[in-house]
C-alpha cells in the first residue's frame, strides 16, 4: 500500500515538471532594490524570459493597476528559439502598493507573473549597496532618517505618524545595476563595495546623474576598492587617492562618535584633499571621512570599508552611521522630480483636498483661452429654463401646446449655434503645445539632466502617437488621472523602444494634457563658478565670481541660500558676474513653514508648497549650519527639447536652469 502510494506521488512530481518544461516561455521576474520602493520613485525589476519552442516575436507588458488609471510599459523584444534574454523595467510607483503584472504576449502565447510590492514611507529611506556583498547593513533598519518638508502629493503612506522615518536595506550586483537614471529616482543613498569596478560606462553614467539629482553616494576605500580609479568617477572625488596603508587603530572613529574606536589594525586608502572636497574627519594627516557637493546631492569617501574588518563588527556602527548620514542630503531624487513636475504644471494634489487652496497654474503662453465654466453652465441652465417652463408656458397661453415639436429643436438649434460661436475659434487653432524644462546641472560641466513637462492643446478629437527621443522616463495621460477620480480607468501604453513611444493616445475635442519625460542633456557650454564661504562676524559672507561659458544670455539669473535670495540680472555668454554678499549664518534648525490644515487632520508633518524657493531651502537644510553649495537660477530659450507627433504642432519653449554651485571655505 505504501508502495503504491510512493509510485503516484513520483508520478505527479513527473507530471507536475514535464507540464513546467512544456510550457513554451517561463517568465522570471526579480526586484533589483527590493520590494519596497519609494513613492513617485521606480520599481526597478529584472525580467528574464526564456523561450523553450521556436522563434518568436513578441512584447512584455508590464503595469500597475490603479484605481482610476493603469500605465503600462511596452517592450518589444525578439527569442530566437531555446534563447534566455533579460530587460530592466523602471513602473513609476503609485498608488498605496499592491501588484505589478508582468506579461509575455506572442502569437498563441500568454505568460503572466506579478510582484507584490509595498512603498515606503515618505520619511523613510532606501539603501541600497552595490557590489559582491551582501548583507552587514541590517543594522541600518533601527537608524532614524533625519525629518524632511514633505512635497504635497495626491497619495501619502507612512508606517507611523511620527516625523522621522527609517531606513530600508537593499543590495545590487553590480552587472545588474539598472544603466537609467530614472530605475534609482527612488533611492537616497548608495554604498559601493568590492565588484563595483565591473560596471559599464552607461551605468556610471546613470549613477552619476542620480547623484546629480539629489542621492548620496557612498564610496569607501580599503583594500577591495578598485572603482576609486574609474575614470568616472576620480575627477569627482571629494580626495586625490594615493594608495593603501595602514593604521594601528581607527581611534578618530571612536571620537566621531564619542565612543570606544574598533578594535584592530586598520587597512585604509591614504589620500589628499582634492579641489571641492571638504574633510569632515582625519587620523595623524590621514582623511578618514571627506564630502563634496555634486548637483543636488553628495559623494562621500571612506578610507575605509565597512564591509572589512574591524568596522564590519564594530559595536559602535549603528552610531557611526547616524552621525555620518546626518552630514549628507540624504534625499532621493524623485523628491525632486516630484517637486519640479508641481511647479511647472500647478499640479498640487493633496490628500485631504476640501481645505486645500486650488494653486495657481503657470501661465501658458500660447493663446487658448477655453469658454468660462460658468458661462457653460448658465448657457445650460437657460436652455432647461426656456425648452421646460418658457416654452411650455407660451404654448399653453396661445394654445398651441402641438407645436412644441418644432418649437424645441428650434431653441435646441439655437443653442447649439451660440456655443458654436463661443468654440468656434478654438475648433480653428492649430495643434498647440508649451514646453516647460527644468536643467539640474553641476557647475562646471556640460551635462545635465531634463525634467520636461509639455502642455499640448488638441482642438480636435483622435488617436494621436508621441515619440520621445532618449529618454529615461515618458508619463502620459497627467491631465486625465488628476481630472477623472472617480471615471472610468485611463490606460495609457509607452513603447520603451528608442525612441520611446506614446501610441494611439486618445483625446477628446478641444482637449488639454500634460506629458512629463525626462533625460540627460549634452550642453554646447555650461556655468563656472570660483565662489568662496567664510565667517565676516556673524555672517557668512560670499565672494568670487560666476562665469556663462553656454552660447546663449542667461536671463534673470538668481542665487538661493536657504531662504535668501540675491538677484543679479542677466548673464551674457562669455559674461562674468562678480559676487559679494552677506547672510546671517544659517540654523539647520530653522524650517520653511508648513502649510496649515483645519484641527483634527490627521497629517501633522510639514508640506512644502511646491516652488524654486521650496527646493533650496530644503537642500540647505540637509547640509546643515554650514552650506555646501548655493543654487543658482536662470532662465533662458535653450535647449528646445520638444517631442515628436505624427501631426505638425506649434509650441514654445521656457527652460529654467537650477545649477548646483560649490562653497569653497576660506584658503
Amino acid at each position: 500500500m505504501a508502495t503504491g502510494r510512493r509510485w503516484w506521488l513520483l508520478m505527479a512530481l513527473a507530471g507536475g515538471w514535464l507540464m513546467g518544461w512544456a510550457q513554451p516561455v517561463e517568465l522570471v521576474v526579480q526586484p533589483l532594490f527590493g520590494n519596497k520602493p519609494s513613492l513617485n520613485g521606480a520599481f526597478p525589476l529584472l525580467i528574464e524570459v526564456r523561450n523553450r519552442t521556436g522563434n518568436m516575436r513578441g512584447v512584455i507588458s508590464v503595469a500597475q493597476e490603479g484605481f482610476n488609471y493603469q500605465r503600462e510599459y511596452l517592450y518589444p523584444i525578439e527569442l530566437p528559439a531555446g534563447a534566455r534574454k533579460q530587460l530592466i523595467a523602471c513602473p513609476l510607483v503609485e498608488g498605496f502598493g499592491g501588484t505589478v503584472i508582468v506579461r509575455f504576449i506572442a502569437r498563441g502565447i500568454a505568460v503572466e507573473a506579478r510582484q507584490q510590492m509595498l512603498p515606503i514611507g515618505q520619511e523613510d529611506s532606501l539603501v541600497v549597496g552595490v557590489g559582491d556583498a551582501i548583507g552587514g547593513l541590517q543594522f541600518l533598519r533601527n537608524l532614524k532618517t533625519r525629518p524632511r518638508v514633505q512635497v504635497a502629493t495626491h497619495y501619502y503612506y507612512s508606517s507611523s505618524r511620527q516625523q522621522g522615518g527609517t531606513y530600508e536595506v537593499a543590495y545590487c550586483r553590480p552587472e545588474l545595476f539598472p544603466p537609467s537614471t530614472i530605475a534609482c529616482s527612488g533611492v537616497s543613498v548608495i554604498l559601493l563595495g568590492a565588484g563595483a569596478e565591473r560596471m559599464n560606462g552607461e551605468q556610471w553614467r546613470a549613477l552619476l546623474d542620480w547623484v546629480k539629482l539629489g542621492g548620496t553616494l557612498i564610496v569607501p576605500g580599503g583594500p577591495g576598492a578598485l572603482y576609486l580609479q574609474h575614470p568616472a568617477l576620480r575627477p569627482l572625488l571629494p580626495v586625490q587617492v594615493q594608495g593603501l596603508g595602514e593604521l594601528s587603530s581607527l581611534s578618530a572613529v571612536g571620537m566621531f562618535i564619542g565612543r570606544n574606536p574598533p578594535s584592530g589594525k586598520a587597512t585604509v586608502t591614504f589620500s589628499q584633499p582634492a579641489s571641492g572636497g571638504e574633510v569632515l574627519l582625519q587620523q595623524k594627516g590621514v582623511p578618514l571621512i571627506a564630502r563634496r557637493p555634486y548637483g543636488l546631492g553628495a559623494i562621500v569617501f571612506l578610507a575605509f570599508s565597512p564591509w572589512d574588518q574591524p568596522i564590519r563588527s564594530y559595536e559602535g556602527n549603528p552610531a557611526f552611521w547616524q552621525r555620518l548620514l546626518q552630514l549628507v542630503p540624504d534625499l532621493p531624487p524623485s523628491y525632486y522630480l516630484t517637486a519640479l513636475f508641481q511647479i511647472q504644471t500647478g499640479f498640487q494634489d493633496y490628500y485631504y483636498t476640501p481645505f486645500s487652496p486650488s494653486p495657481a497654474r503657470p501661465a501658458t503662453r500660447f493663446n487658448i483661452r477655453m469658454p468660462a465654466a460658468e458661462l457653460i453652465i448658465g448657457l445650460l441652465l437657460a436652455y432647461f429654463v426656456l425648452v421646460v417652463p418658457v416654452n411650455y408656458y407660451l404654448l399653453r397661453r396661445f394654445r398651441a401646446l402641438d407645436w412644441s415639436w418644432l418649437t424645441v429643436p428650434l431653441i435646441a438649434v439655437l443653442f447649439v449655434l451660440l456655443l458654436g460661436r463661443l468654440a468656434g475659434d478654438l475648433y480653428r487653432k492649430p495643434l498647440s503645445g508649451e514646453i516647460q524644462t527644468a536643467l539640474i546641472m553641476n557647475a562646471g560641466d556640460q551635462t545635465a539632466y531634463a525634467v520636461n513637462s509639455i502642455q499640448l492643446f488638441f482642438p480636435k478629437a483622435g488617436l494621436y502617437d508621441l515619440r520621445f527621443e532618449r529618454s529615461d522616463m515618458v508619463e502620459a495621460g497627467l491631465e486625465q488621472q488628476r481630472f477623472n477620480p472617480m471615471g472610468g480607468p485611463t490606460r495609457v501604453s509607452t513603447v520603451e523602444s528608442e525612441p520611446k513611444r506614446v501610441q494611439g493616445y486618445r483625446v477628446r475635442s478641444l482637449s488639454l494634457q500634460w506629458f512629463r519625460y525626462t533625460r540627460s542633456v549634452q550642453l554646447p557650454g555650461t556655468v563656472e563658478s570660483t565662489l568662496r564661504l567664510r565667517r565676516d562676524g556673524a555672517m557668512w559672507r560670499i565672494t568670487g565670481t560666476i562665469r556663462n561659458t553656454l552660447p546663449y544670455k542667461l536671463r534673470s539669473v538668481q542665487l538661493m541660500l536657504g531662504g535668501y535670495q540675491f538677484p543679479l540680472g542677466n548673464l551674457p555668454s562669455g559674461g562674468t558676474l562678480k559676487v559679494d554678499r552677506r547672510i546671517p549664518m544659517l540654523h539647520s534648525s530653522a524650517r520653511p513653514q508648513p502649510r496649515s490644515y483645519p484641527p483634527g487632520y490627521y497629517w501633522t508633518g510639514e508640506v512644502m508648497s511646491p516652488s524654486l524657493e521650496g527646493i533650496a531651502q530644503q537642500l540647505t537644510r540637509r547640509w546643515g549650519n554650514v552650506p555646501a553649495s548655493v543654487l543658482l537660477i536662470a532662465e533662458a530659450d535653450q535647449p528646445l527639447l520638444a517631442p515628436e507627433m505624427d501631426s505638425a504642432f506649434q509650441h514654445t519653449a521656457q527652460t529654467t536652469y537650477l545649477v548646483a554651485l560649490p562653497l569653497r571655505g576660506e584658503p
